[in-house]
């Protein structure tokens, strides 16, 4: 670590793997390689599908991290962002604006079923 820097931590949370915020996250952050900042992913939490969880969470989080979150259930997706937001902490929900954008294009609206992209069936 540098001197007089500090490490910017970035926080994933997700009601599946991960994996969709993660790659994203690694996309975004190659765009900053040879900058001179210093960030880690810090931690990815998973399988978050419950108030529940979310709050067991957000006692771990302040402001000085960054939230990147793919949460689709609408309840728990509400409440994580309003609580994010009323701690001052910085976040994305990275799906919701996807997930509005396809609505519009397609003309119907998603499942909003956590983990859809794990369904494996014997046509995979």
């Amino acid at each position: 670590m540098t001197k007089g820097y500090d490490v910017k931590r970035i926080v994933l949370v997700s009601d599946g793997t991960g994996g969709t915020a993660r790659r994203l996250t690694d996309a975004a952050l190659a765009q900053y390689d040879g900058s001179g900042v210093e960030y880690t992913v810090s931690h990815v939490y998973s399988q978050v599908r419950t108030r529940q969880q979310a709050t067991s969470i957000l006692k771990q989080l302040d402001p000085s991290c960054m939230v990147i979150f793919t949460i689709v259930e609408t309840e728990i997706q509400r409440f994580f962002h309003k609580e994010l937001e009323a701690r001052g902490i910085l976040h994305y929900n990275v799906m919701a604006w996807v997930l509005r954008k396809f609505t519009q294009f397609l003309g119907v609206d998603p499942h909003y079923r956590p983990g859809m992209e794990l369904k494996m069936d014997d046509a995979y």
